[in-house]
């Protein structure tokens, strides 16, 4: 896998932007992996986890 992006270390209650437009390259799937070097505590959740407030989400520009 190659990155797409690198966002260094992550302040508590804020968001991220990261844009995966050069990894579009058709109809179909796409899989994200996010993962981190750093030791600052962040952490990275998935859909399923049950605050509904901490779930990731995906934003789609139409241009």
């Amino acid at each position: 896998m190659t990155p797409v992006a690198t966002l260094g270390s992550v302040t508590a209650g804020t968001s991220k932007l990261v844009d995966v437009t050069s990894m579009v390259t058709g109809d179909g799937a796409l899989d994200v992996a996010l993962t981190s070097t750093h030791a600052d505590n962040a952490a990275y959740l998935s859909r399923e986890v049950t605050n509904a407030g901490r779930r990731p989400a995906l934003v789609v520009t139409v241009r």
